[in-house]
Parts: C-alpha cells; sequence; structure tokens
C-alpha cells in the first residue's frame, strides 16, 4: 500500500502549489515584502475572498520544500491573519461538503452516464486537511473532530470498472487524523509511521469523544497551555481530569491486585508443606520414643 502522506503529496505536487521561492537574495527580499503587503491588504477583502487566499498560502508555505529564510514572516503572518478570522476552519469543511456534492449531483451523474469522477472533491478535500493541519485553533479541532467518523473511502473502486484505486487520498477519517497529528502535541498515539497504524482510527475517534465529554484537554505544537474546546482549560477541570485519572489508575491497579491474589496463594502453597511434614516427624519421633520407653519400664520390671 502506497502510504497516505507520498499519495497527498503526489496531489499537491499535480496542483502546483510549490512557491519557487527565489534564491538571490535580492529577489528573495523582493519577493517577501510583496507577499506581506499582499497578506495585510487581505483584511479589506470579505472573509469568502480573505480566508481562500491565505488559506493557499498558509498551505503553500507550509510545504516542506518552501520554507522561508529567517523566522518565516510569510507563513506567519498568513496564519495569523487566517485565525484571526471567525470561520476559518468551517470555511474548509463547506468546501469539502460542497466539492462531494457537485460530485455526486444528478446534472453531474447525467454528464458523466452516471459515473462518478471524485477529481475535483479529491483535491479540494485534500489542500482543505492540508491548510487545516497548520490552524491550530479551538475552531479547527471542532472541524477536524467530527471529520473522524467519516470513515468512507470515495476511491475505493473507480468508476465503472469496479478496480481498486490506490491513488485516492482515502477517507476523510484519516486526512483528518494526519493533520491532527501535526496540530496536537499530546495526542494518543506514542509510535507513528507515514501511514495510519491499525487500529488508529479508534483511539482517535475515543480520544475526541473524551474531548467533548469534558474528560480530557490538548496542547497545540509548540503551545504549553491545555485547552478544551472552550478555550484554555480552567485550573478547576485541570484538577479533576487529574484526579479522576489518578482514580482510574488506583482501580485498575486494585483490579490487577486482586485478580492476581490466586497466583499468590498457590505459588506459597510449597512453602508450607516442609512445615506440615516435620511436625508429622517430630509426631513420629515422639511416639517411637513413647513406644520405646514403655517397653523399656516393663523389661526393667521383669527383672526386678
Amino acid at each position: 500500500m502506497i502510504p497516505r502522506a507520498f499519495i497527498l503529496l503526489a496531489y499537491l505536487l499535480f496542483q502546483n502549489v510549490f512557491a519557487n521561492l527565489p534564491k538571490d537574495p535580492v529577489e528573495y527580499a523582493v519577493w517577501e515584502s510583496k507577499m506581506l503587503d499582499a497578506v495585510r491588504n487581505q483584511s479589506k477583502n470579505h472573509p469568502a475572498v480573505a480566508i481562500p487566499n491565505l488559506g493557499f498560502w498558509v498551505m503553500q508555505m507550509g510545504m516542506p520544500n518552501n520554507l522561508e529564510m529567517g523566522d518565516r514572516p510569510v507563513f506567519k503572518a498568513a496564519q495569523t491573519a487566517l485565525l484571526a478570522l471567525p470561520g476559518h476552519a468551517e470555511y474548509f469543511v463547506n468546501e469539502i461538503k460542497q466539492a462531494k456534492a457537485a460530485a455526486i449531483s444528478p446534472e453531474e451523474l447525467q454528464g458523466r452516464d452516471g459515473k462518478i469522477s471524485w477529481s475535483n472533491y479529491n483535491r479540494v478535500r485534500s489542500e482543505a486537511f492540508d491548510t487545516l493541519e497548520h490552524l491550530p485553533s479551538i475552531e479547527t479541532v471542532r472541524a477536524l473532530g467530527e471529520f473522524l467518523g467519516d470513515e468512507e473511502n470515495p476511491n475505493a473502486l473507480r468508476p465503472g470498472d469496479g478496480t481498486p484505486d490506490t491513488l485516492g487520498p482515502g477517507s476523510n477519517s484519516g486526512l483528518a487524523i494526519m493533520a491532527l497529528r501535526t496540530l496536537i502535541q499530546n495526542d494518543p498515539i506514542k509510535f507513528r509511521t507515514l501511514d495510519l497504524e491499525l487500529g488508529e482510527t479508534q483511539v482517535w475517534q475515543q480520544w475526541y469523544e473524551q474531548i467533548k465529554a469534558g474528560n480530557r484537554t490538548f496542547r497545540f505544537e509548540g503551545d504549553l497551555t491545555e485547552y478544551d474546546l472552550d478555550g484554555p482549560a480552567p485550573k478547576e477541570k485541570l484538577t479533576r481530569i487529574e484526579r479522576d485519572r489518578k482514580r482510574d489508575e488506583e482501580r485498575a491497579a486494585g483490579q490487577k491486585k486482586t485478580s492476581s491474589a490466586p497466583e499468590s496463594a498457590v505459588s506459597h502453597a510449597p512453602i508450607n508443606r516442609p512445615l506440615s511434614i516435620a511436625g508429622l516427624f517430630a509426631a513420629c519421633v515422639l511416639c517411637v520414643a513413647a513406644v520405646w520407653y514403655l517397653l523399656r519400664g516393663r523389661k526393667v520390671a521383669r527383672k526386678s
């Protein structure tokens, strides 16, 4: 199976999102100045225009080979401006839903003789998730968390011939997990590979259910603040979660100790056995001594 990371990279290569940053210092300075002006000018635009523009730059500058010089001012400026806009994550959620609806619309199906084309849908959602992974906000976590339950893989079969399509980006659940891996610092998966681990989807789904229930918090990469779905978690909540965690650990330890008790009893049985044999041996010696004493007494009596 082709790793999901390489599949996403192939989609992004196909869409030509690489910036090809100037290598000459003078040309680079001009490019950087123009980009920073462009980012600042987005504040004058309606969010419906500003969000996709800023999102594209965040995704573009977030690509591994597009790293800027110094402290990456263009990426940070675009990221900060985008995070300041309400609905920055919901915009991409709606883009994904609209792209899917268009792919399966009666007009689309009629024009393709009933065959579904997922190409535009795959492009939209690949770019959306690759942007969301760079947006550390409560709104983003909510959006990605809700996608964790969408395990449908529209590319499992190619339309018409029924053969597997290994070049599709997979399910929205898998794409959301990949974004959360980048976004979340204290994630529930300790050992990770490029592709999803067996059972990883269920682990992330349980993680998000705990977040929604208020029984767990999370941290963004590079941020030590503990968050819940309302913002920075209050101290009282952190204290309660820690208390409940210790209680659950103590319960688990107690159950483990109880379940191992019969084994302990069995292991101690051989230790008691030698003591019983020793007691039986001592009793036998006393009996023999008593018989010997009785016979000796009778023998002495006959002599007299």
